[in-house]
């Protein structure tokens, strides 16, 4: 199914859970109510005999207007960005956000204390369980504690997001998440992975596009590679076109392929530093330490953070 807003942007996604396509109700519904709707459909005719809905008529779908011309013209390039729900969507780059060098720091986490710096140095409630501060803006996560920030609960990134940490792994060999927003049953919209089988740091972000009535999500990620047990800076900017993770020297990007302007999604959940608040089969706690939490409610450019 192709959503298609006036500006050509389109998003191709597929029904999920046994449901089916149907153009009369212009998305997906139960089996059953099929044979329905083409009943409903055969009424909606005019003497000359051509569909209500069709050519250059517009119906709603999820309250964004479809143009059915539109929808069932395939893109004219090749999908690249994986959207949420096994779909694709077609774009192009024109409308990228550029990276703020006057961007302010939002967020200084030294130990388990939480600052915010351009603010006089104010404080930012934090909750701290079972991390232990080491001293030196040092913490350490023992494969159950956390760090966990409140004040991003349903936060709005209109203007990107950008984190940035130093990071000491411990032995374990599992792959452990170092930062997430999941929420039970969407998952999370900005997640950072250490994969130590594979030996890289995946930056996952989901985004969406900023008005959109219809909230489709889609995925952009990014893998790292690192060198093992050697403290390692670690940074990610999104700015709602361009997702970039970097490990020390090594640097990785991935493009959103589409003219729209694009933010990342919400979730309704603190954002979690060492563990994550879903049960996730093949993700677990953090082992190690972690210090200087530095976040940005914006697009830092990735040269100032590492100049």
């Amino acid at each position: 199914m192709w959503f298609c807003t006036g500006d050509n942007l389109c998003a191709m996604f597929f029904c999920q859970d046994n449901n089916i396509f149907s153009a009369d109700a212009c998305g997906c519904i139960p089996p059953h109510r099929h044979e329905d709707l083409n009943h409903l459909h055969s009424l909606h005719h005019d003497g000359s005999g051509s569909s209500v809905v069709g050519g250059d008529n517009k119906v709603g779908g999820g309250g964004v207007g479809v143009s059915m011309a539109t929808v069932i013209a395939p893109p004219t390039t090749t999908p690249a960005s994986v959207l949420a729900g096994n779909g694709r969507v077609h774009t192009s780059p024109s409308a990228a956000r550029k990276p703020e060098s006057n961007c302010p720091k939002e967020i200084q986490i030294d130990g388990v204390s939480a600052r915010t710096p351009g603010i006089g140095g104010s404080e930012v409630y934090v909750e701290a369980r079972g991390v232990i501060d080491v001293g030196n803006g040092s913490a350490y996560y023992d494969g159950y504690s956390y760090l966990a920030i409140p004040l991003y609960n349903n936060a709005r990134f209109d203007a990107g997001i950008t984190v940035d940490f130093v990071l000491e792994e411990g032995t374990s060999t599992l792959r452990q998440v170092l930062m997430t927003n999941c929420k039970h049953g969407q998952g999370a919209s900005v997640e950072v992975v250490l994969d130590v089988d594979l030996g890289v740091i995946v930056f996952h972000v989901l985004y969406r596009l900023k008005e959109a009535v219809n909230l489709v999500e889609s995925i952009l990620e990014v893998a790292v590679p690192y060198t093992a047990f050697a403290p390692k800076r670690v940074a990610m900017v999104f700015d709602g076109h361009t997702l970039t993770g970097r490990v020390n020297g090594n640097e990785r990007s991935a493009n959103v392929r589409g003219n729209g302007d694009f933010v990342m999604a919400q979730r309704p959940k603190p954002l979690l530093f060492g563990n994550t608040l879903c049960d996730v089969d093949d993700i677990y706690s953090f082992r190690g330490q972690m210090k200087q939490i530095s976040m940005y409610r914006c697009a830092k450019p990735m040269a100032e953070l590492f100049s």
